[in-house]
């Protein structure tokens, strides 16, 4: 009990550390919302930051008017559940109403998330382009699917996030991997940062059982020591495989080295920080797909997975409904050893009886610096600001300090959430979160599907015999077009 009481208290200790930064006394208006019951906070184990000079300007409870969108229907950051009582939601309400109570503003959401509707045109690409071409100032910031974000970029809808003064893309709160991988012509038109909350949970990570890897080796020090490797990986997953009710074939209901999808092969790219393309040197999108290591890694990955043995992958030869059930039985039932996955599994786990523990994908080589991991373009959002705004000063303001303050509050709430469930808390796994969520890769290639090599590269997990080598080259001077037309179009929009 004195443990919680501590936790409360830092939480709340948090908040104001922070706001005082303004010297301005906070308003009473909060989002219309009452504060959920919680029985538990996170731990926080980082002060506020109170050394950046954060706007004291106020704004006489004005509407600051979020729109979120994407292809997963539970993926909102600005939403608070009356009926929840899980760490999440209570710290939403707090990180809201600290900005809320900052800035003298009610922050709303509106959103239309449905599976699948993100693909490039659709609710969350309409309302900007709506915006543009009517001047609509509904909203003055969105959440928005990754396709359709970066559809909404080429045509000019949105504001170059630089261009905002008070806007610091270069603060810790906002993700530096994302500025790197994605300011094109030298203009930052979406990103993500500590604002968010989906970019963690759709980030690729391998889950493992600890009991069945410790028999083998122990995959935390693998990590620490720099030997979390492919080689180690696979030859650990070739030492797991058995035939648990003795039909003479290996299926679902057998024991394997790894469980994975046909998502993985995106992930395997970026796992050896590699790209369909990548921002170069003049400020322009370039091919980048095809190199040694490309070729190697996905041999390697090829041959492994085709080990029907010691593998495999609960999409191939089974229909879409029965996806889940057989992943979450395989791994609750200790019948995989290693995990490919997001983030947004781990919660479905946690409150079983299997031990298990959060790894980063394995470096390619020891000689590879960084890990790599994707944040998943289907499942993901971007924040980004439509082009006309009413007021970019209030705008910036709120922006900053919602991601400053989300690193405060939201994110170790994350962090407590992943970690912990009903029977084991997982310790060491806190940091391999720090080391995925540090290298995450973003692609460009795959929002505008260049090449159409995101599906080709996906369809590696359902064919044995088709090659990168193969498709990288029926498809590179359709990819070097599109690349040419888009260099074009952005080129003429950051005039």
């Amino acid at each position: 009990m004195k443990r919680l009481v501590a936790i409360v208290l830092l939480a709340v200790m948090l908040v104001p550390s922070l706001i005082a930064c303004g010297n301005n006394t906070p308003a009473t208006t909060t989002p219309a919302i009452d504060d959920p019951s919680v029985t538990d906070a996170p731990v926080v184990t980082e002060p506020a930051d109170t050394t950046y000079a954060f706007s004291d300007e106020t704004y006489d409870g004005a509407t600051f008017s979020v729109h979120v969108t994407g292809n997963m229907t539970n993926m909102n950051d600005f939403k608070v559940s009356e009926d929840a009582d899980d760490v999440i939601n209570s710290s939403r309400f707090r990180w809201l109403t600290a900005v809320s109570d900052k800035y003298d503003v009610v922050i709303e959401q509106t959103a239309n998330l449905s599976f699948g509707s993100a693909g490039g045109s659709g609710p969350g690409y309409q309302q900007l382009k709506k915006s543009y071409t009517a001047a609509d100032y509904t909203y003055q910031a969105a959440m928005t699917g990754s396709y359709d974000v970066a559809q909404a970029a080429l045509n000019g809808y949105l504001l170059d996030l630089n261009s905002l003064e008070g806007l610091d893309l270069t603060n810790p709160w906002w993700d530096q991997k994302a500025n790197d991988d994605m300011t094109i012509h030298g203009k930052m038109y979406y990103t993500t940062g500590d604002i968010s909350l989906t970019d963690n949970q759709v980030t690729h990570c391998i889950l493992f059982n600890k009991e069945l890897a410790k028999a083998i080796d122990d995959p935390y020090k693998l990590v620490y020591d720099n030997k979390w490797t492919y080689d180690k990986f696979a030859e650990m997953i070739l030492q797991v495989s058995e035939d648990v009710n003795g039909d003479d074939k290996m299926d679902r209901y057998d024991k394997f080295g790894l469980l994975t999808w046909n998502d993985s092969m995106l992930q395997i790219l970026a796992s050896a920080t590699q790209r369909i393309c990548t921002v170069n040197e003049n400020n322009e999108i370039a091919l980048t797909l095809y190199n040694d290591t490309v070729v190697s890694l996905f041999d390697d990955y090829n041959e492994l997975i085709y080990q029907n043995k010691n593998v495999i992958n609960y999409q191939n030869g089974y229909g879409q409904n029965d996806w889940d059930p057989i992943r979450l039985a395989m791994f609750d039932e200790a019948r995989a050893m290693f995990y490919m996955t997001l983030f947004t599994t781990v919660p479905k786990h946690r409150d079983s009886d299997i031990d298990f523990g959060i790894l980063p994908f394995p470096k390619y080589s020891e000689q590879q610096s960084d890990y790599g991991h994707q944040v998943s373009a289907f499942h993901g959002q971007f924040l980004c600001v439509p082009l006309f705004l009413e007021d970019e000063k209030m705008v910036a303001d709120i922006l900053e300090y919602l991601a400053a303050t989300g690193k405060d509050i939201m994110t170790p709430a994350y962090y407590e959430k992943t970690l912990v469930g009903s029977h084991f808390r997982d310790e060491e796994s806190g940091d391999m979160l720090d080391i995925i969520f540090a290298s995450r890769v973003y692609d460009i290639g795959i929002y505008y599907n260049i090449g159409t090599y995101r599906s080709l590269i996906g369809n590696l997990a359902k064919s044995k015999t088709t090659t990168i080598t193969q498709i990288y080259n029926a498809y590179k001077n359709k990819a070097n077009k599109e690349l040419q037309t888009l260099n074009a179009d952005y080129s003429k929009i950051s005039e």
